[in-house]
């Protein structure tokens, strides 16, 4: 027979037991379920973005007939409705180069107004201009860094300076690639090359992304010159436990390198 003290011990031993798990159940239940909110709501959010940005698009491409936009405008569209960045339609066709999309929205009464960026819809002229020199230095820059005619290399890496800080950098960030592979690591040797001052935190976000070029963008950047791209560059190898090796083989891309 067991007594009551023994029945008050065996229970106060279970409960001491199963109450961590019991409560560790709990926590992970909670953790899950808001995980789960969090995710949902990203998405809700993400697919608002993806139906904004496809309406803008739509309007976009109509406003190249002036007709289609006088209709769409009458059945109530939006000339100043913002997509990602704060873009504006008018943003959009300059960005595209749809210099009749330009025209009859600014006929239509589509104003001039600032997107996230603080550039007006005329600045994505060059904007645009900046990105199809990135992605032509990409094209044309080696493993190594260099370009096969160095007068390319000259044109690329002056234009983009001309360009001027502010429109650099948007088109520098709308630009970077989401995956860092073999390609996606030439956007780094690309911008450092240009060495243009305050697009240091753009190029370390590629070091949060994946691809089995993060490990190159990591050491392109140890060896760039430039403090803060080295002292991303050393967190980035401490967290992903990576010792890191100095030795004399040259081959590096510097910061602001012609």
């Amino acid at each position: 027979m067991v007594d009551s003290a023994q029945w008050h011990f065996v229970l106060g031993v279970l409960a001491f037991l199963v109450g961590p798990v019991l409560l560790a159940f709990v926590g992970f239940g909670l953790y899950f379920l808001f995980e789960e909110i969090a995710f949902r709501r990203k998405l809700a959010v993400d697919d608002r973005r993806i139906e904004t940005r496809e309406q803008q698009k739509a309007l976009v491409d109509a406003a190249s007939d002036r007709e289609r936009l006088e209709e769409l405008v009458r059945n109530g569209a939006d000339l100043d409705q913002r997509a990602d960045r704060g873009d504006s339609p008018l943003h959009r066709a300059y960005l595209d180069g749809n210099t009749a999309a330009v025209r009859n929205l600014k006929e239509a009464g589509s104003r001039d107004v600032l997107n996230t960026d603080g550039l007006l819809p005329h600045e994505m002229t060059m904007v645009a201009s900046a990105m199809a020199l990135i992605e032509e230095g990409v094209a044309l820059i080696t493993d190594d860094g260099e370009y096969p005619d160095p007068q390319d290399g000259r044109r690329i890496t002056s234009a983009l300076r001309a360009v001027g800080r502010a429109r650099y950098r948007v088109a520098l960030d709308r630009a970077m690639p989401y995956t860092v592979d073999r390609l996606g690591r030439k956007y780094a040797l690309v911008a450092i090359r240009v060495g243009q001052p305050g697009t240091e935190a753009i190029l370390c976000r590629l070091l949060k992304r994946r691809g089995p070029g993060v490990e190159r963008v990591a050491t392109d950047f140890l060896n760039s010159g430039n403090g803060t791209l080295r002292t991303a560059a050393e967190r980035w190898a401490l967290a992903n436990d990576y010792r890191i090796v100095y030795h004399n083989h040259g081959g590096s891309v510097t910061w602001g390198s012609p």
